[in-house]
């Protein structure tokens, strides 16, 4: 039981390390570096589109507030 114990507290680190090293870092596309202006729609259409639904809206908003940060 013990072994176990001291293989599972030695293993668990290792195995949160290896876990962290293989994620990948979330960047911009090169393209978002250089431009001006960004339109940004559902395939509903835009943010003032009649009938749009909120979860849509929400999430326009989402990407277009990460794109200025």
């Amino acid at each position: 039981m013990k072994s176990t114990r001291l293989l599972a507290l030695v293993l668990l680190p290792t195995l949160t390390l290896a876990q962290n090293q293989n994620k990948k870092k979330h960047s911009v596309p090169a393209v978002f570096n250089n431009a001006s202006y960004v339109w940004v729609e559902s395939t509903d259409g835009d943010i003032f589109t009649p009938g749009l639904l909120p979860a849509d809206r929400h999430a326009i908003v989402d990407v277009q507030n990460a794109l200025r940060d």
